[in-house]
């Protein structure tokens, strides 16, 4: 029996058959009085992200984090921390016509006087999203991934350009599809898992949605020879020697499925259309992010920015994904294996990223890389603004065009310095503010330069250039090449800006 054939024989888990939105809208209203976001969740909780709400610290959220009793502390007692409600609770937050309505569905189950979520229901762009449940010991293979950090790093730094199709792939819960659903004339959701398909075709009624369709498939298959303005994806990523959990599981190499994604955005993407995946970055002796990314799009011209966030060790990593309630032969095994899976890969180091890029086909491929901090705020301005700094850096091919510009620091900069090692060793950088995604840069001395005389108003290239060469002419001898890659650098890293 094919793959296929028994997914689709795989039970679903909302009865929604014949389900209209507007049979759904009271629970969203319901979330919405409530004020039932991940900003307030976070608060409530006391916690920084959505990854930081852990098992472990039940006792505290239960005990002294919740101790208002609000609607809204029911609702994250229900439906993210996964703890009963007594009745008299349950009826204070929903009507009786409201809970029946949850259990018809498959949202909620009656357990002697009290009442608990059969799964999980994540607020996030304001939207609300269910899910398997987070906090569960054993996957299975059909399991709805719970939106985590890399959910909500894509669903923040998601573009808006306004397209008319869009394509998401490895949709799962649908929390990506449903979000552009917003700005996107017509969206379509693809996942291989049909029980997934199944929590997303709830959350788009759930969230009020009408223009999304959902195809069970792999990846492009079921959109045929179909091209979009706009293709996201949060594809399996962790590599493992078999795929026995479907939504995590990358193959060995951990980039099997960003690869076929990758090289079918060529033909599938419209001309200056956007395509954005998270992943877990991979970085291996003697490769370049760049050597990647070029051989999984040539020989296409893509404008290509790389966020990278979170860097990881390879055995902490591994640790991670490792099941502790076994003996400790069965765990030393399961270590090993996966830790040689890793080493036959050639992996020295993780990181989590946010590969967005343009379909530029008259413009010359391009890339830039950016080490950045995680931020649970939206950040999708910042991700188009640092693409088309990226084409706009493609145009500048010679150093006359730098010239021509005048320049300016960037908002996201505290301060510049300069400085000494505790050796007695110059040193020189650039501090970005905590609002920025930008994290602290080291610079060279021609860097510090530049931004000291931009920093004295705004400056044209000319001028700077003439002015490096009073300054810096007895350091080194500036030419063009020198004077071209010293503005090039500071503006692909965010430090200067184009008025």
């Amino acid at each position: 029996m094919k793959v296929n054939d028994v997914l689709k024989k795989t039970s679903i888990h909302f009865n929604i058959s014949g389900m209209k939105k507007e049979d759904l809208l009271p629970i969203y209203n319901k979330l919405k009085e409530y004020e039932y976001t991940e900003e307030n969740v976070f608060q409530r909780l006391g916690v920084k992200d959505i990854e930081y709400i852990l098992l472990k610290y039940l006792p505290i959220y239960l005990n002294f984090k919740l101790k208002e009793n609000t609607p809204l502390d029911r609702l994250i007692r229900l439906f993210l921390l996964a703890t009963p409600l007594d009745e008299r609770e349950m009826e204070e937050i929903f009507d009786p016509e409201e809970i029946n309505l949850c259990r018809e569905l498959g949202l909620i189950s009656r357990n002697g006087n009290g009442y608990f979520s059969t799964v999980d229901l994540f607020p996030c762009g304001g939207g609300f999203f269910a899910s398997d449940h987070r906090f569960k010991n054993k996957y299975t293979k059909n399991y709805v991934y719970p939106p985590g950090l890399d959910s909500y790093m894509l669903a923040r730094g998601m573009i808006d350009s306004k397209p008319k199709d869009t394509l998401d792939l490895c949709t799962g819960s649908g929390i990506q599809a449903i979000l552009a659903s917003r700005f996107s004339e017509k969206v379509v959701g693809v996942d291989i898992n049909n029980r997934a398909l199944n929590f997303a075709r709830f959350n788009a009624l759930l969230n009020q949605t009408d223009n999304v369709e959902f195809l069970q498939g792999n990846l492009y298959r079921p959109v045929g020879n179909r091209k979009f303005d706009l293709i996201l994806a949060n594809p399996p990523f962790v590599p493992a020697p078999q795929q026995s959990i479907m939504f995590r599981d990358g193959e060995k190499s951990g980039e099997a499925i960003l690869d076929r994604i990758l090289k079918g955005v060529r033909t599938h993407i419209k001309k200056n259309g956007h395509a954005q995946i998270v992943t877990l970055l991979f970085f291996k002796k003697g490769e370049t992010y760049f050597e990647k990314i070029i051989n999984w799009l040539a020989p296409a011209n893509f404008q290509v920015l790389v966020l990278a966030s979170r860097y990881k060790e390879v055995e902490p990593y591994v640790l991670e994904h490792v099941d502790y309630d076994m003996d400790y032969d069965a765990y030393s095994q399961q270590v090993t294996t996966l830790l040689k899976t890793y080493q036959s890969s050639g992996i020295e180091k993780l990181a989590d990223g946010l590969i967005s890029m343009r379909y530029t086909p008259d413009i010359p491929s391009s890339f830039g890389f950016r080490d950045v901090r995680p931020v649970n705020k939206l950040f999708s301005k910042n991700i188009k603004s640092f693409l088309d700094s990226i084409v706009d850096i493609s145009h500048f091919d010679s150093p006359d065009k730098l010239r021509r510009c005048n320049y300016k620091l960037s908002g996201d900069i505290d301060f510049f310095w300069e400085g000494r090692y505790k050796g007695g060793k110059r040193n020189w950088g650039v501090l970005f503010n905590d609002d920025s995604l930008s994290i602290d840069e080291s610079l060279g001395k021609l860097h510090w330069i530049v931004l000291d005389i931009v920093s004295d108003g705004t400056k044209n290239g000319t001028m700077i250039e003439e002015e490096l060469h009073k300054r810096a002419s007895n350091i080194i001898e500036i030419d063009e090449r020198l004077f071209f890659y010293t503005i090039q650098r500071l503006l692909q890293e965010g430090i200067l800006e184009k008025e």
